[in-house]
């Protein structure tokens, strides 16, 4: 499965590229800006994409696999449809599967989750540094010292899905399904809209 790991802060540095490739595994695609970002994404080639949307320092990222509806049956996104949602996020609306979307522009990073939650997106914010990965043990091993919130994990004892979206960890914070989270000038902002069967909704109205 593909993979993301970024830390988003003033200290960046392009002389520290060796310890944070420590954390993570072998990265397919790397972007590092100094004094800004640096992002890895890795793991299956085939589900991890990623390029730059204009001629200044904008990036994106995608991973997993988006599901096309078309004509009497279905298709994956190729490196090239994934590009077109880099330059129309809102194409993300429509569409099926299990991903994670990041992009960059204007000073800005937001990562988008998939419909139901399959692809989640972790981070830990912490004075002038923010670390997102979705793999909650990298930022562990980066930061150290967290601590398992065992209030969230209560539910796993005698359930398979946890009751919440809430990450186990207390020191993190975990992006739910259908979410976005947006980050500037080291300020977090994020949000979630839980999929819903339709004939439900109708129901409910």
């Amino acid at each position: 499965m593909s993979w993301l790991f970024g830390i988003i802060g003033p200290h960046v540095r392009n002389g520290d590229l060796q310890r944070y490739r420590s954390v993570h595994d072998t990265q397919i695609h790397e972007n590092i800006k100094e004094g800004s970002h640096y992002f890895a994404g890795g793991g299956n080639i085939q589900t991890c994409f990623a390029g730059n949307t204009t001629f200044d320092d904008s990036f994106w990222m995608g991973l997993g696999i988006i599901i096309q509806n078309k004509d009497a049956g279905c298709k994956i996104f190729s490196s090239e449809e994934w590009a077109g949602i880099a330059r129309n996020t809102e194409m993300l609306n429509s569409q099926n599967g299990h991903y994670i979307f990041l992009t960059y522009a204007d000073n800005a990073f937001t990562i988008r989750t998939d419909t139901l939650g399959l692809r989640t997106i972790y981070w830990d914010q912490r004075e002038n540094e923010i670390v997102v990965s979705t793999r909650i043990d990298w930022i562990a091993k980066y930061r150290g010292g967290l601590t398992i919130d065992y209030r969230n994990t209560g539910s796993r004892w005698l359930l398979f899905n946890q009751l919440s979206y809430r990450s186990l960890v207390k020191e993190t914070n975990r992006l739910g399904p259908n979410g976005t989270l947006i980050i500037r000038n080291n300020r977090v902002t994020f949000s979630g809209n839980p999929f819903t069967p339709p004939n439900f909704r109708t129901a409910v109205q």
